[in-house]
């Protein structure tokens, strides 16, 4: 299988299983500041040089219909990161979300702010092209 065609979405990711991915170009999805930061922190030992590395953002929904979720963070959080970081050694590939539950109007709700965080990626140069999500399907 291609690394493209695999994304690594575990709640925790180890050092080893990041050196890993980077090793293998697999995407990973970052779930928060801190483990997008060091992430960065790990591509900046890496040296320049090195391709950037494939990830998604993974986004919870700030919509009150929808179940609070553990994993990933608000589209706007996500755009403040973006905006105050250098960014440079990574690629973001897209979005993912996960969900509880079996509700097609909320998956409909969530899948729009992904829609339009993939448009705010594409605003500031990026070039996302997937969304995935987890949990629970209809």
């Amino acid at each position: 299988m291609q690394p493209h065609n695999v994304i690594v979405t575990v709640a925790v990711k180890p050092p080893p299983l990041l050196e890993l991915c980077l090793s293998r170009n697999v995407p990973v999805a970052l779930d928060n500041h801190d483990e997008a930061d060091g992430y960065l922190s790990m591509l900046a030992a890496r040296g320049d040089g090195a391709p950037p590395a494939p990830v998604a953002l993974r986004i919870a929904s700030q919509n009150d219909a929808i179940a609070p979720t553990r994993f990933g963070m608000s589209v706007p959080d996500w755009l403040e990161w973006l905006d105050t970081r250098n960014v440079s050694a990574l690629l973001f590939e897209g979005v993912h979300f996960h969900l509880h539950g079996y509700s097609p109007h909320n998956r409909a709700i969530v899948v729009d702010e992904a829609l339009q965080f993939i448009d705010a990626l594409r605003q500031r140069g990026h070039r996302p092209s997937l969304s995935t999500w987890a949990g629970a399907s209809p």
